[in-house]
């Protein structure tokens, strides 16, 4: 499991006039659990032949979680929608 960390306000510009939709771009620190085990994580941790990541740990209860952390920047579409119908999950 993986997760975008917060570090500032994401979305659109604040306008109550905003309907057409925009592409908004940003970069965050996205972090993800490799794995879990009994002893400390290891260093110089393997990702593709070549390139080697040091793992981040935090301990929980007997176990050591080991997280790997990277800066990544993506898109997203967004608009917004008073009133709109849901008809999926990803789709208004």
């Amino acid at each position: 499991m993986g997760c975008l960390l917060p570090d500032s306000e994401w979305g659109p510009p604040k306008t109550l006039e905003l309907r057409d939709p925009v592409v908004v771009s940003e970069s965050r620190l996205f972090t993800f659990c490799v794995y879990q085990q009994l002893e400390s994580c290891p260093q110089n941790y393997m990702i593709d032949p070549g390139s080697e990541i040091d793992l981040h740990q935090a301990k929980v209860e007997d176990f050591y979680n080991c997280y790997a952390i990277a800066n990544v920047t993506y898109w997203a579409g967004v608009t917004r929608c008073d009133n709109c119908k849901i008809i999926s999950p990803t789709v208004l």
